[in-house]
């Protein structure tokens, strides 16, 4: 039996995904939540002692052994390089047909190039991560452009109702048919217009007095951070309209929003959303065209900020949809 003790003991979110090769190894998702309880299994660099645990800091089955943080990322150079010098068939299909593909980074190697090169260290490495695979699309990358494999994360537990942000076509409808029927719940964040110029309000930004602005004429309206904790301690969740890139920066003021990305599968589904009171007037093809082409470069450039997708329904499946959603992630802890 293993048990924890050695090195540090943390928290960190996996972004690929492997396949367990032994009984005492666990097989990871992305997204996986970990707490490392041994960094140092046997005295060595290489594996850790982990126990896979919920949003809630709760475990989930048993504990086992994965790959360490400093392994993953030898192996994914070691993998990089590799294909490199000799590219997979998939990489070869994918660059005949000019399009670009999820390449598989610890895929297994089949045909003369394994049997050429079995005996080499290069291949050992490989083999031994052979049920591994990520794609260069859903790893993060640190400010240094190395790949966030594992992300170390810190368990915050919130004791005040979070901001929600809704990103989608119907933001504006959904915000207010959610304060219209759960006034003691909800409450509508009101920008502010204010007569300055953009210096002062970057600089405003840069110490977080705002998090996010807009330029109307030649005004700006801005999300003030300070009315977003009033909002807060009055015991009601504020409802937010802001670019996703002020999501970063409610985090580092401590608001730590729920944001609920709005998905919906074609402009077809979103031309066929109505709502007499909320959305009196009827989308056109062209408009409802945009708004789908909008959103899935939203999603493209900012998913790996969303807390949760809801998917795109009539207006009475996403008000609730999105009451429940803001009701399991505020009793979740946030991992940041």
């Amino acid at each position: 039996m293993i048990h924890a003790g050695s090195g540090d003991h943390f928290y960190v979110r996996a972004h690929f995904k492997y396949e367990a090769e032994t009984a005492e190894e666990l097989s990871i998702s992305p997204g996986d939540l970990f707490r490392v309880e041994n960094s140092l299994l046997y005295g060595q660099i290489g594996k850790w002692y982990v126990c896979k645990i919920d949003e809630k800091d709760n475990k989930i089955g048993s504990s086992g052994v994965v790959p360490s943080r400093i392994k993953m990322e030898e192996s994914y150079s070691l993998r990089r390089s590799y294909s490199d010098v000799m590219p997979d068939e998939d990489s070869k299909s994918s660059k005949r047909n000019g399009s670009i593909g999820r390449r598989s980074f610890f895929k297994r190697r089949s045909g003369r190039h394994q049997h050429q090169r079995s005996g080499s260290k290069d291949s050992r490495e490989l083999t031994s991560f052979s049920d591994l695979s990520a794609s260069n699309d859903n790893v993060p990358t640190a400010d240094d452009g190395a790949p966030l494999l594992y992300q170390r994360v810190e368990k915050i537990k919130c004791h005040y109702p979070r901001p929600v942000v809704i990103l989608g076509p119907f933001a504006e409808a959904l915000i207010q048919k959610l304060v219209n029927e759960s006034f003691d719940k909800f409450k509508e964040y009101e920008e502010e217009f204010l007569n300055t110029d953009n210096t002062v309000i970057e600089d405003d930004i840069s110490k977080g007095v705002f998090v996010d602005y807009k330029k109307v004429n030649d005004l700006f309206k801005v999300t003030r951070t300070d009315t977003l904790h009033r909002i807060a301690q009055s015991n009601r969740h504020s409802l937010l309209r802001v670019h996703p890139l002020a999501i970063d920066r409610m985090r580092r003021c401590k608001l730590y929003p729920i944001v609920i990305y709005i998905k919906h599968k074609s402009l077809k589904q979103i031309k066929e959303v109505k709502d007499p009171r909320f959305l009196p007037d009827h989308l056109s093809s062209k408009s409802a065209k945009e708004l789908f082409e909008y959103f899935s470069k939203i999603e493209l450039e900012f998913k790996n900020l969303f807390t949760v997708e809801v998917q795109g329904a009539n207006m009475a499946a996403m008000h609730q949809n999105i009451k429940r959603v803001v009701d399991e992630e505020q009793e979740k802890h946030v991992w940041l």
